[in-house]
């Protein structure tokens, strides 16, 4: 991912901004365990299509 070429190109992370974050998945917990600061504006507890809902996280 984007970790990996900023790494490749010599640089470091300082920290990692996600406009919608989808929460039912791992990968925002992957990269804060990790040890990076990720901050989400809105995250997404979960979605059903056939209702056409969608859950935010309260934050």
């Amino acid at each position: 991912g984007l970790i990996q070429i900023v790494q490749q190109a010599g640089g470091s992370v300082a920290g990692i901004g996600i406009a919608i974050e989808k929460g039912f998945q791992q990968g925002g917990r992957m990269i804060r365990n990790m040890g990076y600061q990720l901050e989400s504006l809105a995250i997404i507890e979960s979605m059903d299509a056939d209702k056409g809902t969608v859950v935010f996280r309260e934050q």
